[in-house]
């Protein structure tokens, strides 16, 4: 199987013991990847961004196709798909409660760090949710916006992901610190 080489045992594929030894290490010895708290420039710069794409998403709702504005034209075109929109809008629903349970209920309110850890399913679904949102708001678009309802609906999922970033800090209490 393998040829011994110098005190370190090589596989057929050329790897060596030792390395082969670092997977099999038990989770608890990973070591912790130490972040650096951003800069102010790139704090500012991140600002800049979420603003440019609020308003990217507020131009988008206001103007719409050039003749109504985006509710407008979701509530009173006769060309919206509705069955897609309604599709869209409960994808959109599962997606803000999974935020709510990962974001609210386990990091702010039970205290839970490494909330990723505790429910690792609910971000990929989360994900899952969110991009079947926007598949189902394109298709009940297009008849409307045609080749622009991709654009539309990316710069407005944009526009409310990067929201958040606007609002103060201080509003938020910080989370519970738990000594479990």
């Amino acid at each position: 199987m393998g040829k011994h080489k110098g005190g370190s045992l090589q596989t057929q594929n050329g790897a060596s013991s030792s390395s082969l030894q670092t997977l099999d290490r038990p989770k608890s010895e990973e070591r912790k990847i130490s972040r650096s708290p951003p800069s102010l420039k790139q704090r500012i710069w991140a600002k800049i961004e979420a603003s440019l794409w609020v308003i990217g998403a507020i131009s988008a709702a206001i103007y719409g196709d050039g003749q109504y504005c985006l509710p407008e034209l979701l509530l009173y075109d006769k060309r919206i798909r509705r069955v897609s929109l309604y599709v869209g809008l409960g994808f959109l629903v599962v997606n803000f409660l999974f935020n709510v349970y990962l974001r609210l209920w386990l990091q702010w309110l039970k205290g839970n760090e490494d909330w990723w850890k505790s429910a690792p399913i609910a971000t990929p679904l989360a994900t899952f949710c969110g991009l079947c949102a926007g598949v189902a708001f394109t298709v009940a678009l297009w008849p409307a916006l045609k080749y622009t309802a991709p654009f539309m609906v990316a710069v407005v999922f944009m526009g409310f992901i990067m929201a958040p970033h606007l609002l103060p800090s201080k509003l938020f209490l910080s989370p519970k610190k738990t000594g479990r």
